[in-house]
């Protein structure tokens, strides 16, 4: 019996490892899917995205955009957003509705 315990723990860890080698190898999975399209609203390049619970205008705008939010600037990208979005709240985006969001 006590041999059984012992092989069960060591496969628990294991797969413990085993599992949090992958989460930090591959990373979390992302809402952008590459079938997201490109376009281009009043001279601002923008990609359509549909808004989750929790989103916000800068989450989103981390996850599309390559370089980091940080080495931009926050009143831009909530100023081109509100340009591209001119019915939408900058502070409380709805979830589940498609927003354009601006890609720098």
């Amino acid at each position: 019996m006590y041999y059984v315990k012992r092989i069960c723990l060591y496969t628990c860890i294991i797969l413990l490892i085993l599992s949090l080698y992958n989460d930090f190898t591959k990373g979390s999975t992302s809402f952008i899917t590459p079938n997201h399209e490109v376009e281009t609203i009043n001279g601002i390049t923008v990609m359509k995205i549909k808004v989750h619970p929790g989103d916000t205008i800068l989450s989103v705008s981390e996850r599309i955009n390559k370089v980091q939010v940080e080495n931009l600037r926050i009143d831009q990208i909530m100023t081109d957003f509100q340009i591209v979005n001119p019915n939408a709240d900058v502070h409380a985006l709805s979830p589940n509705t498609y927003y354009y969001f601006p890609v720098y």
